[in-house]
């Protein structure tokens, strides 16, 4: 919760799920839609400094809705791709997958290989790539909501009431899958849009906790691959719906 109006806290399970995708390689990105990316990594890592070294190891990133992101935390264009970037300035928030697909554009993964022993049907590593949409958990909390009328200019029109709604339907329209976590106070307002309910990730002292095999395909919430859809469940090009919302946008 980086909400301007409170004091920045860490949801209890959040370190131990980020700390369980480093041992296997795996990514994570925290995105802000009010926060620069300068001033989202200072909160978080005044609250919890070894986010700091989890960032210096390339597999955390903070990303912002109001900026123009860099590409791998490096600045240096890669040649095996050409990422589509749909630029900040403030208008690729939620509903609006644009700030999703920004965010995933700039990192990059390299696949393990997997398969059997002895040589026999192994699939060898893959060249680095950036991440697919239908491998992405995009995680959104109730908490967002408390914040609804601080966040700056960010116009919020073509939005509904909850922050947390929208963002549930920009992950379902990326190709992405979401677990929406409620806080104490807000129940869930996005029933048929995420792909999963909880209380909390959890901690090690909890009976039960999130954990990656549970946010995998297939896992505990789902069995296949997510596919883009839009808040009634139509088939949408992902991109194409971006581009058509931040047009939208650009003429108000």
């Amino acid at each position: 919760n980086t909400d301007p109006s409170t004091t920045p806290t860490l949801r209890a399970g959040v370190k131990r799920l980020i700390e369980e995708g480093q041992e296997l390689d795996i990514p994570t990105i925290i995105l802000s839609e009010h926060l620069s990316m300068c001033d989202l990594a200072s909160e978080i890592e005044i609250v919890e400094p070894i986010f700091a070294k989890y960032r210096e190891k390339g597999l955390l990133h903070y990303r912002s809705g109001l900026e123009e992101f860099p590409v791998d935390d490096s600045g240096i264009e890669y040649d095996y791709y050409v990422p589509t970037r749909f630029l900040g300035e403030g208008i690729g928030h939620s509903p609006c997958s644009g700030a999703l697909f920004d965010a995933l554009n700039t990192i990059t993964v390299e696949p393990k290989g997997f398969g059997g022993s002895g040589g026999f049907g192994v699939k060898h590593w893959e060249a680095q790539r950036i991440p697919f949409p239908q491998h992405c958990v995009v995680f959104v909390s109730s908490a967002s909501d408390k914040g609804t009328h601080t966040f700056g200019s960010i116009d919020r029109r073509d939005g509904s009431e909850s922050i947390s709604h929208d963002r549930c339907v920009a992950s379902r329209a990326a190709g992405m899958r979401s677990i929406y976590v409620e806080d104490e106070t807000l129940a869930c307002t996005a029933e048929g849009l995420t792909d999963g309910v909880v209380e909390s990730l959890g901690t090690d002292q909890d009976w039960e906790m999130v954990t990656i095999d549970d946010i995998s395909t297939p896992g505990s919430f789902w069995l296949n691959m997510a596919q883009p859809k839009d808040e009634n469940g139509n088939r949408v090009d992902a991109e194409d719906s971006i581009r058509e919302q931040i047009q939208i946008r650009k003429k108000r």
